[in-house]
């Protein structure tokens, strides 16, 4: 791990693992990373640091196109506090509901519908539909049920164009409010690069963050890949903060799974329920499509029992690979429900 302290009060952290780009011996690989290593040595008080790490991920990219067969650099590069921890990065969506009420949505593309906690509901003065419930499954498979819904118009931040959306009530819903994937789809919100660029805010929390697997649905998006040589389908999962592998299923690909107390932690659902996973699974090689031609990406996996899907993709990693654009025609989409039925009624 190299520190560079030179951002007053934050500091850019650059991971990697360097035995990988050593093995390539390409000249070019490493005038890149000269060129890198410049970047992050210079004086940066009047450089603003998204900037910066927009152009260190650039370079990386430029690395990892020159690696024998693709291989993946295995790179982190964001802002950190001075305490040195990773932080908490946040993809939200800022909105605006009754064209009065701002707010940051958090976009998930495995949630069914749109939900909003029961809370925020009643603090901007919606009318809750109590006789309108219906059930949903969160990541650890439980079923839970709704209490309502509501009806609200909404619209992106800097946007004209209303929605008039219909949002299913959690009481316990971690987020105020979520977007699902029928919605995301129709206005093209990941997929459309500029849509994406204008509507998604990342922010960066302080403080160890929560490991979130926010799962709302019975069927979601895949992404056909390759993990470890073996065809793959994965949650394509933006409201997931964790990398996840199905315990049985990783056991059966004969993945080392670390189970010692250190790699167990605390998964959160989308109602706040936790579930303690099995362990880590560590340097494990996933590549986009059914091939095993794109580059190749090391990950590491948190082992879940009973987990949603065998894999589960998080949104760092789905957003930093801009993946639903990208990678758009392996994305493999099943599900028949009415495409207008996030919309409220005339």
């Amino acid at each position: 791990m190299k520190r560079y302290e030179e951002i007053p009060e934050l500091q850019l952290v650059f991971l990697w693992e360097l035995h990988s780009f050593v093995a390539a011996q390409e000249s070019q690989s490493l005038e890149l990373a000269q060129e890198l290593h410049s970047i992050l040595s210079i004086p940066v008080k009047h450089l603003h640091s998204n900037l910066l790490v927009q152009k260190v991920r650039s370079l990386i990219r430029q690395i990892n196109d020159r690696l024998p067969e693709k291989l993946n650099l295995r790179t982190k590069c964001f802002i950190t506090s001075g305490s040195g921890e990773p932080p908490n990065r946040v993809f939200e969506i800022p909105g605006v509901l009754r064209g009065a009420h701002h707010f940051n949505a958090l976009g998930d593309y495995c949630a069914k519908a749109n939900f909003m906690r029961e809370g925020f509901a009643r603090q901007i003065g919606l009318s809750i539909d109590h006789n309108c419930t219906s059930s949903v499954i969160v990541g650890s498979g439980k079923k839970i049920s709704t209490v309502g819904k509501v009806e609200a118009p909404f619209r992106f931040k800097d946007e004209k164009q209303q929605y008039p959306l219909t949002f299913h009530i959690l009481p316990n819903c971690i987020h105020n409010v979520i977007l699902g994937r029928l919605f995301l789809k129709f206005t093209k919100t990941f997929s459309d690069l500029l849509n994406k660029t204008r509507r998604i805010k990342e922010r960066i929390v302080s403080g160890i963050a929560s490991l979130h697997l926010l799962y709302l649905g019975e069927s979601a998006p895949r992404f056909t890949g390759i993990l470890n040589g073996i065809p793959q389908d994965a949650l394509a999962d933006s409201g997931a903060k964790v990398m996840v592998l199905d315990e049985q299923h990783a056991r059966e690909m004969g993945v080392p799974i670390s189970s010692g107390d250190t790699h167990r932690h605390t998964l959160v659902f989308a109602d706040n329920s936790t579930a303690l996973k099995s362990g880590m699974a560590y340097n494990a090689l996933w590549s986009f499509g059914p091939y095993d031609i794109d580059q190749k990406h090391m990950l590491d996996f948190h082992i879940l029992q009973d987990a949603p899907a065998n894999v589960v993709l998080s949104d760092v990693f789905l957003f930093d690979n801009e993946a639903f654009s990208r990678y758009e025609c392996y994305l493999v989409d099943e599900d028949d429900e009415d495409p207008d039925g996030f919309f409220s009624s005339p």
